[in-house]
């Protein structure tokens, strides 16, 4: 039965109404763990298969990709023979918890297998959503060349069976953005929005206008980045998206930063640190201590907080955004002007050594000593 009802939420989900089937799964969450650890305990693999296949973009877009990669590899370290839909729909599944939660080479090698089998199915649907995830990682990693004839196949594909190709398109402007390239990324953003309203795709409108006005933030455009990015947050928050939520509380920070509102900026780091449903991105983390560096005025938090976003970056398998590269040395130069090469170094360092979680903590207390202190904060 909750084989059959994973099925019908991801049905919804390619339906548009992501919002709906994230309503429901939170409805019988229990019910569907309860599902699959007697699926997995009793050895009925294909059950368990379904169930993964069904729940996996929820688990994404839900902010639960950390319960679902464990689900994942319990599946598949059990090495089940499965039937190829039943594994192809379980990859794709694995492939999205896997690069939300960092782990690239894995992500790339579970969606690439998948490709092969949904070419071998012949269902163009399936086979362009495998390759908008496969060209989606690949991005994350830096890998541009290989993305762009991947996704690219995945929009000729959409419009040939008549499907909204608006998240393939932004997965075409995510690389453009990361890269650099933000005019590139603009257009195709744009692009994208323009496609997702003609299909009126709820969640690809989020994804494209939260897109474009990040990609507005960063080119200074903040107007019309607030425009963007105050609408997309309305729609995740109809959604339950919280990833989104989180994504777009990043951006604004971007915008209030740059229009010199830095207790503002310091507020929507701080919620997007508190959100509880994770981050598209495991480095988004990093970026919000980075972030964070360049707001405050207490210049030797701040340096700690960069060591430890800088650490965190280095042992990273992913090569972070040109605009995170480039925000990063503005703001190492910045300390190193206020605190002198020595002691900012020795502060950097000092960040190096702490965990992650410690940072966490770090940059919460900094983020509210920051905004209790502002005299317009509130």
């Amino acid at each position: 039965y909750y084989a059959m009802q994973a099925e019908e939420l991801q049905s919804m989900h390619r339906r548009g109404e992501l919002g709906a089937a994230l309503v429901l799964l939170d409805q019988d969450e229990d019910d569907y763990r309860s599902s699959l650890r007697y699926s997995m305990s009793t050895g009925r693999w294909v059950l368990a298969g379904r169930l993964v296949s069904g729940l996996g973009y929820l688990w994404y877009a839900g902010g639960l990709h950390r319960e679902g990669l464990q689900w994942c590899r319990e599946l598949f370290e059990a090495a089940p023979e499965l039937p190829d839909d039943v594994r192809a729909g379980a990859l794709h599944s694995f492939g999205g918890c896997l690069s939300v939660s960092g782990f690239f080479d894995e992500s790339i090698e579970a969606l690439e297998e998948q490709v092969v089998l949904r070419r071998k199915l012949g269902d163009p649907m399936r086979l362009m959503a495998a390759l908008n995830n496969l060209g989606s990682v690949m991005n994350d990693v830096g890998d541009y060349v290989s993305s762009d004839p991947v996704l690219r196949e995945a929009v000729e594909l959409a419009q040939d069976v008549g499907h909204s190709s608006a998240l393939m398109l932004a997965s075409l402007a995510v690389g453009h953005l990361h890269h650099g390239e933000l005019t590139e990324a603009e257009s195709l953003y744009r692009e994208a929005l323009r496609e997702a309203k003609a299909y009126d795709d709820v969640y690809a409108i989020a994804v494209s206008m939260g897109g474009l006005g990040q990609t507005l933030a960063w080119s200074g455009q903040t107007e019309s980045a607030r425009v963007q990015l105050v609408e997309a947050r309305e729609r995740y928050e109809e959604l339950k998206v919280m990833p989104g939520l989180a994504e777009v509380d990043f951006a604004v920070a971007i915008v209030e930063r740059t229009d010199g509102r830095p207790n503002e900026a310091a507020s929507r780091l701080l919620a997007c640190l508190s959100a509880p449903g994770g981050y598209w991105y495991d480095a988004t983390e990093l970026w919000i201590f980075q972030l964070t560096a360049s707001i405050i005025d207490d210049l030797p938090t701040a340096a700690v907080l960069l060591g430890a976003a800088i650490a965190g970056y280095e042992r990273s398998s992913r090569p972070q955004p040109e605009v995170i590269r480039s925000d990063l040395e503005r703001t190492r130069e910045r300390l190193s002007g206020a605190l002198g090469l020595e002691e900012s170094a020795r502060h950097l360092r000092t960040g190096e050594r702490r965990t992650r979680s410690e940072a966490r903590d770090l940059a919460l207390d900094a983020l509210a000593t920051f905004v209790n202190r502002s005299p317009t904060s509130g």
